[in-house]
């Protein structure tokens, strides 16, 4: 759920900042530094890896991370308040292989990871 939030909230400022041209000015040229995945100087004519300006892309890693830092809170404030049902839930995948310890330690550590990896991906 945390990649998901951090994605909408990624796309929403995406969308803000195409809709209504957002710029900001950092001398002596003004960027387009909210738009995801543009790190280059508009005065620029080469868009490769050895023309990137770091300052737009530290401008997207602080955003970035404010956005994680926020999903942060938002899942823990979420897993405090639905501490049982949670626990519910994760009883309820968790009860076939309850009697095997081992197993279930696959399915926590192995199985579960990697269907939520494949999700995330998709």
């Amino acid at each position: 759920m945390g990649v998901l939030f951090i994605w909408i909230i990624i796309r929403i400022i995406d969308y803000i900042a195409r809709k209504y041209n957002i710029e900001v000015k950092l001398k002596p040229h003004y960027y387009k530094t909210l738009m995801s995945g543009n790190y280059y100087n508009p005065c620029s004519v080469e868009y490769d890896d050895f023309h990137i300006d770091y300052l737009i892309w530290a401008i997207q890693a602080g955003i970035w991370s404010a956005i994680s830092i926020l999903m942060k809170i938002v899942s823990f404030s979420v897993q405090v308040k639905m501490t049982d049902t949670l626990e519910k839930i994760g009883s309820y995948i968790l009860s076939g292989v309850k009697v095997y310890p081992r197993v279930e330690l696959i399915v926590v550590m192995v199985i579960i990871p990697f269907l939520t990896n494949c999700i995330q991906v998709r």
